[in-house]
């Protein structure tokens, strides 16, 4: 596995100083909620600094790179191959930066969430939404629930981002609802 030393400085080179500095926020995020929550810490660092690293390709970019690397797009993602940054970002930090495979499911899901949400899955998934330079409505609501309950964080940030696309009219990637559905129902068995 890469040191987070290397990742950030390749990174660095290879992202907007906007994208990058999120990518430290993210970073940092990881780190609060893998201490709080017993994950490995500087995996988590890991994630958060290369969760981004496929954003700045062209929409034709993200496209071309999944059909050369035999990534599966599915109609969604077709339809908006921003949602591919992901998948992009887990091949390059599979193939790169040699990152394991709770790592690399973490960044592919860090944007929809999915079903079975590992503790990875959820720590990135939280600190995109979480980091300092977000601003949405909620921003400060998710990260007062983020230290406390990560899975209520995850099911906040979702209900969220559900209602938003609705509300605008976007189309919704069958993970979230999936997630949404998962994690509800594991809340209602406690």
């Amino acid at each position: 596995m890469v040191r987070l030393e290397d990742a950030m400085e390749r990174v660095q080179d290879t992202l907007s100083p906007k994208r990058y500095e999120h990518s430290v926020n993210v970073m940092k995020k990881c780190e609060e909620y893998a201490a709080i929550y017993g994950a490995d810490v500087e995996l988590c660092k890991l994630m958060g600094i290369l969760h981004d690293v496929g954003k700045e390709l062209s929409k034709e970019e993200k496209v071309k790179y999944c059909r050369d690397n035999k990534i599966p797009i599915d109609e969604i993602e077709l339809e908006n191959p921003g949602l591919l940054h992901g998948k992009i970002a887990a091949d390059m930090a599979k193939k790169e930066y040699n990152l394991p495979k709770e790592a690399q499911d973490a960044i592919i899901y860090h944007t929809t969430g999915r079903a079975n949400m590992t503790i990875y899955d959820k720590i990135l998934f939280v600190a995109d939404s979480t980091s300092i330079d977000r601003k949405y409505e909620n921003t400060d609501y998710f990260r007062h629930i983020a230290k406390e309950d990560l899975d209520e964080a995850c099911i906040e940030i979702l209900k969220f981002t559900i209602k938003d696309r609705v509300d605008e009219g976007k189309l919704l990637h069958i993970n979230s609802v999936y997630a949404l559905n998962y994690l509800l129902k594991e809340k209602n068995n406690k």
